[in-house]
């Protein structure tokens, strides 16, 4: 969708504020250049066609256009495959809600998997963040409903790095 997004800023009725524009004057968004080129591209999505017309079939053309463009601003803020599965969300339900929308891309956001590796354990975390507090905040917000996986081994890259730093002299 970032594909899109930059369509849209290249366009010719596009200026930098292009979606903004377009909040206000939302008939002019079908006729754009940048929509073919997304469609075109793959950028806009089957989900994002659905998603426009069930809006503008809610709330008429001009309404669901400019739902549809207040959708495309999360790109801005959000990834396009968590904005995507909130339009899906939200479609499931019946509703076209761009708040709804917002919320179920955040959700989707939070329920993705993030993999961590460190070489030191939480408890020497301290040496690295020199303040306890931000230690202790940081490892919580990583560990908060997760699955830790201790493989008890150093690894590789690790031990190349351990080995190199005691063999520079030093001075």
């Amino acid at each position: 969708m970032k594909g899109f997004i930059d369509a849209m800023l290249r366009a010719d009725l596009a200026a930098p504020k292009s979606l903004e524009i377009l909040l206000v004057k939302p008939g002019a968004f079908a006729g754009a250049a940048a929509l073919a080129q997304a469609r075109a591209e793959g950028g806009f999505t089957r989900v994002h066609e659905a998603f426009w017309a069930a809006a503008k079939q809610k709330a008429g053309d001009r309404e669901g256009t400019r739902m549809l463009i207040e959708v495309l601003l999360l790109h801005r803020q959000l990834p396009a495959a968590a904005v995507v599965a909130g339009m899906e969300t939200v479609l499931k339900v019946g509703s076209v809600s761009t708040d709804l929308v917002a919320i179920e891309a955040r959700k989707a956001i939070e329920n993705s998997t993030l993999a961590v590796a460190t070489n030191s354990p939480f408890a020497e975390w301290d040496r690295i963040f020199a303040d306890p507090r931000l230690c202790a905040a940081i490892a919580d917000r990583i560990t908060f409903r997760c699955t830790l996986i201790q493989t008890g081994t150093e690894s590789y890259r690790f031990q190349a790095t351990e080995a190199e730093r005691q063999a520079k002299p030093t001075r």
